[in-house]
């Protein structure tokens, strides 16, 4: 499996010393690549810090690192844990609900196509966005967006700010 091209497995979880090369303190902010998944053609991962940044720039600095040493993937920037699968689950089977035979399916790929609509209507997810736990775990997101007709990667806070374009 190469370096840049992770799959979902417990295998590629990666820890961090913390950002900063001076003495190593209690409240460095330092990461962990708790998962990686493909969602939309795309390589993710999700980061997870050891504290909400202080700064905008201890966040960068983390950035630069990761696009360094992941360049093709993209990454999801949360300060626990805890509901990282379920944050997974949601982006990988998006728009999906469980058909009448228990599987996760598209709703134009449902064989009871009025139950997977109704499920729809009901907004009943096979696998539900954890919103309450990305309101307050959500840090940031670093992708390549389009900008000015090019795209770019950038590093946006979880409240759409872009902090960092990279060039």
């Amino acid at each position: 499996m190469s370096e840049n091209n992770l799959t979902n497995s417990s295998k590629n979880i990666e820890n961090t010393e913390p950002v900063t090369d001076n003495k190593k303190e209690a409240n460095d902010l330092s990461y962990k690549i708790a998962d990686s998944w493909e969602a939309s053609n795309n390589s993710w991962m999700a980061v997870v810090l050891s504290r909400k940044p202080i700064n905008n720039n201890e966040l960068i600095d983390i950035a630069k690192k990761l696009r360094d040493k992941y360049p093709k993937n993209y990454f999801q920037f949360f300060d626990d844990d805890k509901m990282v699968n379920e944050y997974k689950e949601w982006d990988v089977n998006y728009g999906k609900v469980f058909d009448v035979d228990g599987v996760a399916k598209l709703p134009t790929d449902c064989k009871e196509l009025s139950y997977c609509i109704n499920k729809v209507k009901n907004s009943d997810a096979a696998y539900p966005f954890p919103e309450d736990w990305d309101k307050e775990h959500g840090i940031a997101m670093l992708n390549e967006v389009f900008v000015n007709g090019s795209k770019k990667w950038q590093l946006s806070l979880a409240s759409f700010e872009t902090i960092y374009t990279f060039e």
